[in-house]
């Protein structure tokens, strides 16, 4: 048994101990069944916020509105401890207006999103309690809402897009009243925030299957309204479907650049795009970059050796090569790896070769000129027309 799971019995073991119950609940039990080690480990417990931080020596109240409490345990382990409870009404579509603590347990898997989700599990004999049916539909594989999926997404339209990224990450598919509720909604989806949307978008992109993720919303019909610059799904969903093998060598930052610049791949305004899904500023000056760089690379007669060779020479060459393999931009790569061929073949010498203060040292006065300067010089050291740093001196002297 591993420290997560040892710390988790342990954190439920003290609820019971102390006369409360306690039962590990939602996504750890739905892997657990499906034989994937859970990531983290949720308790649920009839105990009261504030009766379980008088209970753990070290708890920060993480959601005590909607009665979550994280238990900080040794070896650095984290375990959110919720409440039983029952939602009230959800006047904004995102979270509910208020709620109460409930001493029950079904009532509490009740107002659960997905009856995969909806799960318990008993520490102690590993027992499964399930009272909305999620044991048979992982058997089946399919996603389903717990009761009326249009109230489900009444409740929280983020739900919707939920759905599609449990059943690309799991390889389920959406249960088909669970789908009807989807399509007949979807448009609502625009009234959840750009930063949950974009949370939910970047785990479909990260699993498995992410060009099904695609489709998905294609057929769904979220497509439009979460992805709007999206024109083809077919063939942005058969790019992403190549980046499932392409994005290998990257890590997760890399490979979310990699996957927003597929997505605007066609879009005119994609900055605007970008922003306004709230992407940080490297993850929008990246998909940026790598849509210059694609454009540079297939302008193949126009494009100098210089920006051919800087563009190879870019430390993030390998979410470019990434971007170029997925997007079917098969001329484009050969040039690249040509380029990154010859480098390794034949290495530059240290860039950058001169910096401002080299040119202030020359008794030159500071201004836009020096970009200019500096650039020509690393045009040249790309071009192999200067290989030391007297060469890049003797030519800007002569300018």
């Amino acid at each position: 048994m591993n420290d997560l799971r040892t710390g988790a019995d342990e954190v439920a073991s003290a609820l019971r101990e102390a006369g409360y119950e306690a039962y590990f609940a939602g996504g750890c039990v739905r892997d657990w069944i499906l034989g994937v080690t859970p990531k983290d480990y949720d308790i649920v417990t009839n105990a009261t916020p504030k009766q379980v931080s008088k209970l753990f020596r070290r708890t920060v109240q993480v959601g005590a509105a909607f009665g979550v409490v994280k238990v900080l345990w040794p070896k650095d382990r984290e375990y959110e401890v919720a409440t039983y409870r029952e939602d009230g009404d959800y006047s904004d579509g995102r979270r509910p207006d208020a709620v109460s603590y409930s001493q029950s347990k079904v009532e509490d898997v009740k107002r659960r999103d997905f009856t995969i989700n909806g799960l318990l599990m008993d520490p102690r004999s590993d027992a499964i309690l399930d009272y909305v049916g999620g044991r048979d539909d992982l058997a089946a594989r399919r996603v389903r809402a717990v009761g009326d999926p249009a109230l489900r997404f009444a409740e929280d339209r983020l739900r919707m897009l939920r759905a599609v990224r449990f059943a690309v990450r799991l390889g389920f598919e959406i249960e088909d009243a669970t789908l009807a509720a989807i399509r007949a909604n979807a448009e609502h989806i625009a009234a959840v925030s750009a930063e949950r949307i974009n949370a939910e978008l970047t785990g479909i992109f990260r699993s498995d299957r992410p060009g099904a993720g695609v489709r998905m919303l294609a057929s769904t019909g979220l497509l439009p309204h979460v992805l709007p610059f999206v024109r083809d799904a077919e063939a942005t969903g058969a790019a992403f479907d190549q980046f499932g093998a392409a994005r290998l060598p990257l890590d997760e930052a890399a490979q979310d650049v990699v996957a927003w610049a597929l997505a605007v791949r066609d879009s005119a305004a994609i900055e605007d795009d970008l922003r306004a899904l709230k992407l940080s500023r490297g993850q929008i000056r990246g998909a940026m970059a790598l849509s210059a760089q694609a454009s540079t690379l297939a302008a193949a007669s126009s494009a100098s050796v210089a920006e051919v060779m800087r563009i190879a020479a870019d430390e993030d060459v390998a979410r470019l090569r990434a971007y170029l393999d997925s997007a079917g931009e098969t001329e484009a790569l050969e040039r690249l790896e040509e380029a990154v061929d010859a480098l390794i073949a034949s290495p530059l010498p240290p860039r950058p070769m001169l910096t401002g203060q080299d040119l202030k040292a020359l008794g030159m006065k500071p201004g836009p000129h020096f970009k200019d300067l500096l650039k020509a010089v690393d045009d040249a050291v790309l071009e192999r027309r200067v290989t030391d740093r007297e060469g890049a001196l003797a030519m800007v002297g002569r300018t």
